[in-house]
């Protein structure tokens, strides 16, 4: 279900508190397969890695929602992906991941 640029700015915010970590020890991407860039790219553990994704109503509001936690201090670099890249993805970065 895609869900509006508030609902997944508010739904990521409450996820990275609860983990109680700092923007900059978390990465943010779009994709449209957000299970093969997670577990294989990335390499985050699925099992007990610290990691959300949640689809957009568009590209572009996936975009804005990537740029505006990137402004806040997590890493990633906005361009990624493709005009099918409507799903937003954040993981807490560990010694196993790969950006």
């Amino acid at each position: 279900m895609p869900h509006s640029e508030s609902k997944i700015k508010t739904d990521i915010k409450a996820y990275v508190r609860k983990e109680a970590g700092p923007y900059k020890s978390w990465y943010i991407g779009v994709t449209n397969d957000p299970e093969r860039r997670l577990f294989v790219e990335h390499g985050v553990q699925k099992e007990n890695g610290w990691w959300i994704y949640r689809g957009a109503t568009s590209a572009a509001v996936a975009r804005k929602v990537e740029e505006h936690f990137i402004n806040l201090g997590m890493d990633g670099a906005p361009g990624g992906g493709d005009e099918k890249s409507d799903v937003v993805y954040a993981y807490k970065k560990t010694s196993r991941t790969k950006p």
